[in-house]
C-alpha cells in the first residue's frame, strides 16, 4: 500500500554488444526488460510511478547517466542496492577493464558511468544464469555492458548490499569466497565491491554464504 508515485528508479547496468551498443528494453535477457516486467509491472497501477521515472542506460544517455542520478537525487541516489559478482564487481564495475583500469583508489572512486568490456569471470558467472541457459554458454553472454561508476556508489546517501546467491538451492556458490574478499579483503580497484568498506554500508550475508568450506575430496561436481 505504499505510494510510489514520486519514486525515481535508476537501473545500475545493462548489456551491450561488441560495438558498445546498449541492449534495448525488449531484450529478454536484459536487466531493463526484467525491471519493467517483474518490478515495475508488479506495482499496483494506482500506486506506481510514471514510466518516465523509471530510468535505465541507453545509447543516448550513458555519457550523462551519472549526472542524471546526481541531479535527480540532489547530490546522489537516496540508496544504492548491490550484490558482488564473481570478480567482485558492483553493477558492472568490473576489475581491470580497459575503461576503468586500476588507478589509485582515490581516483577510482571519482569515475562515472560508462560502457565497459566485461571481465571474463563476469561472463562465466552470467553463463550460469537462467537467462543464458545455466549451461556455461559463454558465447551467448554479451561481451560489454553499460554501468554506473564508483562515483555513483559513493555519492549515494545509503548503501545496502546482499550476499546470498546459491546455485539452484545447492551448497555450491561462486559468491562464497567473493563475499569474504569484499568484506574483509583489501580496498582496491582489483576488487571493486571493496569500495563499500570506505562508506557506511549495510551488508547482509546469508548463513549459507557464511558457511565454512574446505577440501571435500569425495564430493564431485
Amino acid at each position: 500500500q505504499v505510494d510510489c508515485s514520486k519514486v525515481h528508479i535508476f537501473a545500475e547496468d545493462e548489456w551491450a554488444d561488441d560495438q558498445g551498443n546498449i541492449a534495448p528494453a525488449d531484450y529478454q535477457a536484459g536487466f531493463t526488460y526484467s525491471q519493467l516486467k517483474y518490478f515495475y509491472g508488479s506495482i499496483r497501477e494506482d500506486l506506481r510511478m510514471p514510466l518516465s521515472q523509471v530510468h535505465y542506460p541507453t545509447n543516448e544517455n550513458i555519457k550523462d547517466y551519472s549526472k542524471m542520478i546526481t541531479e535527480c537525487g540532489e547530490g546522489g541516489a537516496d540508496i544504492c542496492y548491490s550484490g558482488p559478482g564473481w570478480a567482485g564487481h558492483i553493477a558492472f564495475i568490473d576489475p581491470c577493464t580497459p575503461e576503468f583500469g586500476c588507478p589509485p583508489i582515490e581516483e577510482y572512486l571519482e569515475m562515472e558511468a560508462r560502457i565497459v568490456t566485461l571481465h571474463p569471470m563476469t561472463i562465466m558467472q552470467n553463463s550460469l544464469n537462467g537467462t543464458f541457459g545455466q549451461s556455461g554458454d559463454i558465447a551467448n553472454v554479451p561481451p560489454k555492458a553499460a554501468t554506473i561508476g564508483p562515483l555513483d556508489v559513493m555519492r549515494a546517501k545509503e548503501r545496502i548490499e546482499v550476499h546470498a546467491l546459491m546455485t539452484n538451492g545447492t551448497f555450491s556458490s561462486w559468491q562464497r569466497m567473493t563475499s569474504r574478499l569484499c568484506t574483509h579483503g583489501p580496498i582496491t580497484p582489483y576488487l571493486p565491491s571493496s569500495m563499500l568498506q570506505t562508506k557506511k554500508t549495510q551488508v547482509y550475508i546469508s548463513e549459507e554464504l557464511a558457511a565454512p568450506f574446505e577440501c571435500w575430496e569425495k564430493v564431485g561436481y
